[in-house]
């Protein structure tokens, strides 16, 4: 009798879960590049949080120094 052997590849193989090794692979660098990727992502918001923090601080200067500018027209206009 000829005894047939499996030579389907190990990748190809299917576990309990129903998930073949190849699907693991895939799985596992799926979940590997979307965790750089919300790390990444995380890193420039950092970046664009504080450059908004530095612009909105720039406006709220700017607009004390204008109205200091301001103050200090009128009362030289009232001859102080």
């Amino acid at each position: 009798a000829m005894t047939t052997t499996n030579i389907s590849p190990s990748w190809n193989s299917s576990p309990a879960n129903g998930l073949t090794n190849g699907s693991r692979v895939l799985e596992n660098l799926a979940n590997n590049w979307l965790e750089e990727s919300v790390y990444m992502i995380e890193q420039k918001a950092e970046v664009l949080n504080a450059v908004a923090i530095l612009c909105v601080a720039a406006i709220i200067a700017w607009s004390v120094f204008g109205v200091f500018d301001m103050q200090d027209q009128i009362t030289s206009a009232m001859g102080g």
